[in-house]
């Protein structure tokens, strides 16, 4: 059974660096996403590279019929808001409400962060908004890091779009269904509109992204490496060897992938507190 909201998989040692938190895709699960051969990594694996790190992971529903309509009351807007809604509630002490935040998001997971974090930046420039809604701004506030994992970004072009569309359904099993990949393919002017908003304030981040290497079966690559990545001076970008779906499932320690993301997520978060300290003072 999905699981919805936020779960603390490990709370970190004192003092507390940052919290990294974890958010899932199209048709994925807040545990299961992350869980390779019964070991969820954030939790069996990751406490052991950053330690004083709240690890946390976010969930909700990825239905891919309604993910990325604009009407209906599931949208990447109100998954957004979710998140947002969610965070703030978890950040309740003095020290949690300005702890640094690194995002992990795989495939469209990584759009509802980007969306979290617009909202939150809207919050933060408009005065009457921050003063109902300032815990909420606080996020994009101590949003040092975005971590994309095969995150499709691009929606502008629509042939391209429709592509990766049906790539996306076909991937997570729903292939015959033509309502959600008629969804998704409607989805199109949602990402314009949030590729458009995002880039005002990418510039704030550190950002890692991660291109899957290899492609499914009958399918190929999900998602194009052009169209996984935001071509931004603040952004490094690797591989994962594998496709679009086990890119984010590691159960060793060993595993080049999980090194590289580990990795990335260790990076974030020894520069969180430079990044914003230098984003407060610009």
């Amino acid at each position: 059974m999905a699981t919805y909201g936020p779960e603390v998989l490990y709370e970190g040692e004192e003092p507390t660096q940052a919290d990294v938190v974890f958010v899932h895709g199209l048709g994925g699960d807040s545990l299961a996403t992350w869980t390779k051969d019964d070991i969820l990594w954030p939790k069996a694996l990751l406490k052991e590279r950053v330690p004083h790190a709240r690890i946390l992971t976010w969930g909700y529903d990825a239905d891919p019929v309604h993910f990325l309509r604009q009407q209906g009351h599931q949208t990447i807007l109100s998954h957004a808001q979710g998140l947002l809604a969610d965070m703030k509630d978890m950040r309740e002490s003095d020290e949690q409400k300005t702890r640094p935040i690194i995002f992990v998001g795989h495939s469209l997971g990584g759009l509802v962060i980007k969306q979290a974090l617009c909202i939150a930046f809207e919050y933060n420039n408009s005065q009457g908004r921050r003063r109902f809604n300032h815990r909420q701004a606080m996020i994009g506030t101590c949003c040092a890091g975005v971590i994309f994992i095969g995150t499709p970004h691009r929606g502008a072009d629509l042939a391209a779009w429709s592509t990766t569309a049906t790539r996306l359904a076909k991937a997570i099993g729903h292939a015959a269904n033509d309502d959600i990949v008629a969804s998704l393919k409607a989805g199109s002017p949602v990402l314009e509109s949030l590729q458009h908003s995002f880039a005002g304030i990418q510039g704030h981040f550190n950002i890692h992204t991660f291109l899957e290497a290899q492609g499914i079966r009958g399918i190929g690559k999900v998602v194009e490496d052009h169209d996984a990545r935001l071509d931004l001076e603040n952004e490094q970008v690797g591989w994962i060897p594998a496709d679009h779906k086990a890119m984010c499932k590691f159960s060793d320690k060993k595993e080049l992938g999980y090194r590289k993301v580990s990795a990335a997520i260790k990076e974030q978060i020894e520069d969180a507190k430079m990044i914003l300290e230098q984003r407060a003072s610009s």
